[in-house]
């Protein structure tokens, strides 16, 4: 069922462009508010702020990508080219590009949580600063992980040991206490942490490293983190 209706999807975007995409942003955009207020619902309350604040920030960002694609896809018309399509196809290639590889306010971020929220995190200090989210299997409209935590904090490790200190949630990954440890992107982790080990009713964790302006910059500490987490002997999920 669900293959007919995408194929279907496809061939009305192709027959009717225009209706399709305004289609597909209305899902979208209902599907992302929807997560957020399942987020909120499940937001402890110390952290109620923390999910605002991401909220602004990501705002921010999407609203400053979009200014900087346009402002390039306006260069690209102006001086090279002159064609609506190209204009459209650069303004949302340009904006998309920025909003994936740029992370314009990630030290206003940090300055909020540090002067707020966490008088524990030093602004200018060297510890890594990341977010935690909580998942759990969706119980509501759609499939896969449901958000139900998001906390900021630094992070902290040795040779068998991770430290995530946060607003409202500290954990500590050593030996014994997570099931797997892999990479999602350039600068996430996807956790799964031993049973008796979760916080929050979280079924797993994903650990995003917020301390670079170029978030694939953080690969290099993406990957160190990795190996010190894959060391930890994994328990078989039975």
């Amino acid at each position: 069922m669900l293959e007919f209706l995408f194929i279907l999807y496809i061939l009305v975007l192709f027959i009717f462009p225009i209706p399709g995409v305004a289609i597909a942003l209305g899902l979208s955009t209902s599907y992302f508010l929807y997560r957020k207020n399942l987020l909120w619902k499940n937001q402890p309350d110390p952290g109620k702020k923390i999910v605002i604040l991401a909220f602004i920030t990501g705002a921010a960002n999407i609203i400053i990508s979009l200014i900087l694609g346009a402002a390039l896809a306006f260069t690209v018309h102006l001086l090279i080219f002159e064609n609506i399509y190209l204009f459209s196809f650069n303004f949302i290639f340009c904006s998309l590009i920025a909003m994936r590889w740029f992370n314009f306010l990630h030290r206003l971020h940090r300055y909020f949580i540090t002067k707020y929220l966490h008088s524990g995190i030093v602004a200018g200090g060297n510890d890594p600063f990341a977010i935690l989210i909580g998942l759990r299997a969706s119980t509501g409209w759609g499939r896969g992980m449901t958000p139900i935590f998001l906390d900021s904090g630094t992070l902290q490790w040795q040779d068998q040991q991770v430290r995530f200190a946060g607003v409202f949630t500290n954990l500590v990954f050593e030996k014994g206490t997570l099931i797997s440890a892999d990479k999602v992107s350039a600068e996430k982790i996807k956790i799964i942490p031993a049973p008796k080990y979760r916080v929050h009713q979280a079924e797993s964790y994903l650990l995003a490293l917020r301390d670079q302006f170029y978030p694939f910059r953080s690969r290099e500490l993406r990957d160190r983190l990795l190996d010190i987490l894959k060391t930890l002997k994994p328990i078989e999920n039975k």
